[in-house]
């Protein structure tokens, strides 16, 4: 079963879902990326943001503007990091 791979004594001797550090204690397990190419050096995953981080420049992305973008935040429709639910 699928869920037996969680506990597959090859996977965890290599680390296969070994978590790398700098990312959140709630993040258990990560997983490899799926693919290399040759002639294209590996990067390391970066830890994720803070939920809401990007917020505000993806909404000004998007084509709202500050005005539009604090009402949403207001409303409890977009959240941003650090602010309280």
């Amino acid at each position: 079963m699928l869920e037996d791979l969680l506990d597959d004594p090859h996977l965890a001797d290599v680390g296969f879902f070994s978590v790398d550090q700098g990312f959140p204690a709630e993040i258990r397990r990560a997983l490899p990326q799926p693919v290399e190419f040759g002639g294209i050096a590996r990067v390391a995953d970066k830890p994720p943001g803070a939920l809401g981080a990007d917020s505000r420049a993806i909404l000004g992305d998007y084509g709202h503007d500050e005005g539009e973008i604090d009402a949403l935040i207001e409303s409890g429709a977009v959240r941003i990091a650090g602010a309280t639910a």
